[in-house]
């Protein structure tokens, strides 16, 4: 058949036939690429769930739910530790592979490209999200300053002044419930609100007044909705169409509410920003000298071969990832440590009598070998740690060229990996009953043959990443474990807690309630994961001492 005639022929389909067409290629390719990807497929041999080895889109539900992690946990309980949860993607729940993909400085592995849409508002990357492994190392220097050992030690007088407002409160809370003296409060927002103030004195130099004033409080809320834009955005297979539009009035619209809410959070963060910047401006111009908090290294902050800052957007972007990371992992652990410890007695008991046998008074209660002598308050915050990771869901790693190998699998190159923190932290291979509460599991017993053996905690802390680890880790771990570590302590030496006899109607008890798989204990602390975690209570009564 000449040219002409093959022309003149599909001239001749109406425009009917020609979408029949497009839908029968369409669908016949989709059926082959599926038949390749449960057959013929590098990874076709590892079990997983069926729909995930051949479509990327199962994880957007899981994404909108807020289930990720909790779908990453059963998989895992079925499937055994190595998991193909999608047609590129594997998920992991072994101690190796853990220290294979995040620990070595050369691991053949960048992070996934799903980063790229995170901070993707702001029109740049974080520290945070930047793929380039250069690149981070660079950035995280320069930030390594505000989290170094002296600024830690620094930061010590802002949290306890920012415990004293939170103390006051309850006091007074206190004094209003009547010859009691037992307070009743929603921890889990009081511990938001306080973490926030936090974060604000350390890496803006003033705190937001949560605790006492409604003009911030917002913020925390805006923070978890539009986490849950882009956590959901970053897993659709699709998700790098968006990344131009994330901030766009089109965005807003199809976007809904929690579309806007992200752009509203990074507008609050390029505010806080830009008022910081003008702080220090006027500071340089009285020859006076700034408190150097997080945002001041930043603005100072010179690549040692090129002499080049950080562009604004850079600067954005890394101001809005402080203000999350700074607050979300501490409110979360209080929150899960205080829910855990009010409903076991006897480690409340425990926690409590070790705490005030060491302290005297609460001016006597910083960081040292006094504090981390604490053995055992200090399992309770490892415990909590574990069992209500602040980021429960893996952070994806792409392999690069030329593979790598994993647990005795060959992985090929643009295979996405991680290890979920929820699902490892409740494997039984590490943690004997893993969704007890049992701070007991981080200290050798003193004699042979009791659990926990040295190498029962051994392996306990090979498979604990609440902060990951290696050269992409949290960098803030030891300011974050401080605040843990001298909040908790304090709040068990100033008050006596405990469980309400009763719960009013609509009071968060933070327990589960539903009868679906995850959902049902109702001693376990629940989280929704959007990345960060949202979650609601725990109600608890507390009296001053």
């Amino acid at each position: 058949m000449k040219l002409n005639d093959l022309v003149a022929k599909a001239a001749s389909i109406s425009a009917g036939e020609w979408v029949l067409l497009l839908v029968a290629y369409a669908v016949l390719y989709q059926l082959s690429l599926s038949v390749y990807r449960v057959t013929l497929h590098p990874l076709a041999k590892i079990p997983g769930p069926f729909l995930n080895k051949i479509s990327g889109w199962t994880h957007v539900f899981w994404a909108i739910s807020g289930k990720r992690h909790l779908y990453l946990t059963w998989a895992h309980a079925k499937y055994g530790p190595i998991v193909r949860n999608g047609p590129n993607e594997l998920s992991f729940t072994t101690d190796t592979a853990l220290r294979s993909i995040y620990l070595p400085k050369n691991a053949n592995v960048q992070k996934a490209k799903m980063y790229l849409t995170m901070d993707a508002a702001t029109g740049s990357q974080s520290t945070h999200s930047t793929i380039d492994r250069m690149e981070h190392a660079a950035r995280r220097r320069v930030l390594s300053h505000a989290f170094s050992e002296s600024a830690v030690r620094s930061a010590e007088q802002f949290v306890n002044q920012n415990l004293e407002t939170l103390f006051r409160i309850i006091r007074e809370k206190s004094k209003e419930s009547g010859d009691s003296g037992w307070a009743r409060a929603d921890m889990g927002k009081l511990m938001n609100w306080y973490s926030f103030d936090v974060m604000g004195t350390l890496a803006f130099g003033r705190k937001f007044d949560c605790l006492e004033s409604d003009e911030h409080r917002i913020v925390p809320s805006l923070l978890l909705s539009g986490s849950r834009f882009t956590h959901s955005l970053c897993h659709m297979p699709i998700a790098w169409v968006f990344n131009r539009i994330v901030a766009s009035p089109l965005m807003k619209v199809i976007g809904g509410k929690p579309a806007r809410d992200n752009v509203k959070y990074y507008e609050y963060a390029d505010k806080q920003l830009r008022e910081r910047i003008e702080e220090e401006n006027s500071l340089d111009e009285k020859s006076q000298i700034a408190r150097k908090d997080s945002t001041h290294y930043l603005l100072h902050a010179k690549d040692p071969e090129t002499g080049r800052g950080f562009s604004y957007s850079e600067l954005h972007a890394d101001a809005s990832l402080l203000i999350a990371a700074g607050s979300d992992t501490v409110s979360t652990t209080l929150a899960a440590a205080i829910f855990y410890l009010t409903r076991n007695p006897r480690a409340l008991e425990e926690a409590t009598r070790e705490v005030r046998a060491a302290f005297a008074s609460p001016e006597e209660v910083r960081g040292g070998p006094v504090l981390n002598g604490c053995k055992y308050m200090v399992a309770c915050i490892d415990e909590a740690l574990r069992i209500a990771p602040a980021v429960p869901s893996d952070l994806p790693r792409e392999v690069l060229p030329g593979g790598m190998d994993i647990d005795g699998y060959h992985i090929p190159a643009g295979t996405t990996v991680g290890v979920g923190a929820f699902a490892i932290h409740h494997s039984e291979k590490y943690y004997p009953e893993p969704y007890k509460f049992m701070p007991e599991r981080w200290i050798p017993a003193e004699k042979e043959g009791e659990w926990p053996s040295a190498e029962d905690v051994r392996m306990a802390h090979a498979a604990h990443c609440p902060f990951s680890i290696g050269i992409r880790g949290c960098l803030g771990k030891n300011m974050a474990m401080m605040e843990l570590k001298i909040t908790l302590a304090r709040l068990l030496l100033e008050f006596d807690m405990r469980l309400p006899a009763k719960f009013g109607e609509n009071e968060p008890e933070g327990g589960g309630k539903d009868e679906e798989w995850g959902r049902d204990r109702k001693d376990e602390y629940q989280l929704t994961d959007w990345f960060i975690c949202d979650r609601s209570g725990p109600v608890v009564e507390l009296k001053p001492v």
